[in-house]
């Protein structure tokens, strides 16, 4: 009896402590990942772009609807942030960067926070059109992700690839309708328009 006891005791001890292992080993692994982490301006110069960033307070728009501009493009920028992530990823063969995993996780509630932004009509079909485009993007990098674990090839954005030119078609519309629809805007949110839209794009 006192021996069947000590045998319950010992497994439930081995238990605890096989638990608190796993949840260790879990902490290390979000921090490994969170240590990976990049901010908007060190996205732009992973992926070699300009960065200008849009300012509310130099906005010829109505406070609110320039206010509601700035939360996009400042949505966009954290699209920005996974794209470079997951570019990263694929060119270290994983010593840097996040995962194909990560970045749906991140684009999914991307797409979440773009749908509560309080846009003013002119700003939708443009809003649409960006989420179309990564979209296209991210089956682009899903076949990439397929291609390496089928071939093992060295990653490299193509320009050529499908998705990646229907992407960039999108965006290109995008901009040029934020442009014609802020045409008033000063020269430096712009030329902020411009950066945002090219580090979107390929």
């Amino acid at each position: 009896m006192v021996g069947s006891q000590f045998r319950s005791a010992s497994i439930a001890v081995s238990r605890i402590c096989a638990f608190l292992l796993w949840a260790f080993a879990l902490a290390c692994a979000f921090s490994a990942v969170d240590s990976h982490a990049l901010t908007p301006s060190e996205a732009y110069k992973v992926l070699g772009k300009r960065q200008t960033t849009y300012d509310a307070r130099q906005s010829k728009l109505p406070p609110a609807q320039a206010q509601a501009l700035q939360e996009l493009l400042t949505l966009y920028d954290k699209a920005v942030v996974q794209r470079a992530q997951i570019t990263l990823f694929l060119r270290t063969d994983g010593a840097e960067g996040r995962p194909l995993s990560a970045y749906d996780g991140a684009l999914a509630e991307l797409a979440t926070k773009l749908d509560f932004v309080p846009l003013e009509k002119d700003l939708l079909p443009i809003r649409e059109l960006v989420t179309r485009a990564l979209e296209e993007q991210q089956q682009y990098f899903h076949s990439i992700v397929r291609g390496r674990e089928r071939d093992f090839y060295e990653f490299k954005a193509s320009r050529a690839h499908p998705m990646v030119q229907s992407a960039s078609k999108k965006l290109r519309r995008a901009y040029d309708m934020l442009m014609l629809t802020y045409s008033s805007e000063s020269a430096h949110n712009k030329r902020a328009f411009g950066d945002h839209f090219a580090a979107l794009d390929f």
